[in-house]
């Protein structure tokens, strides 16, 4: 245990359902910050915890999936893309991709450009060492068991 740690003896925890929503929407809110603050300065008496009815099974299921349920949210956001916001000065990106609309192509290629084939060769002269592109250099016993090893290829040709 670090010096800094100490220890906290732990209350009776005291479940309870709560009577009514709008007993739950009485309750503060708190952020992240201001619970961690809080609860180190030992300043929480009470604490409810929220859980959802709906389980990420549930979330998955068909009609979440379902093309007709989606077709909609689809539709919108498919006249959010492309040259579709460049033709709504409402929208409101309208002004960044007024922007940029020089830097992308209107007519994009429908396939990758050729390869070119190799773009550089290194030539090595024979005995020239390896390039070590490492932050930190290699140990000596390393260094020599490396230059044995590629010796050893160069002789046999390999």
């Amino acid at each position: 245990m670090s010096s800094t740690a100490r220890q906290v003896k732990a209350g009776p925890v005291h479940l309870e359902a709560l009577p009514e929503v709008s007993a739950l929407l009485n309750i503060e809110e708190l952020s992240m910050k201001d619970f961690l603050a809080e609860l180190k300065a030992g300043e929480i008496a009470e604490m409810v915890l929220l859980m959802p009815e709906t389980s990420p099974e549930d979330l998955n299921s068909s009609s979440v999936k379902d093309k007709v349920v989606l077709e909609g949210f689809t539709m919108q956001r498919a006249t959010r893309l492309g040259p579709a916001i460049l033709k709504n000065p409402e929208d409101p990106m309208y002004p960044l991709a007024k922007v940029l609309s020089d830097v992308v192509s209107k007519h994009p290629p429908s396939q990758l450009p050729p390869d070119r084939g190799v773009r550089h060769v290194i030539d090595l002269v024979p005995g020239t060492k390896y390039c070590v592109t490492r932050q930190w250099p290699l140990p000596r016993e390393q260094c020599e068991v490396i230059d044995t090893f590629f010796a050893e290829m160069a002789k046999s040709g390999t």
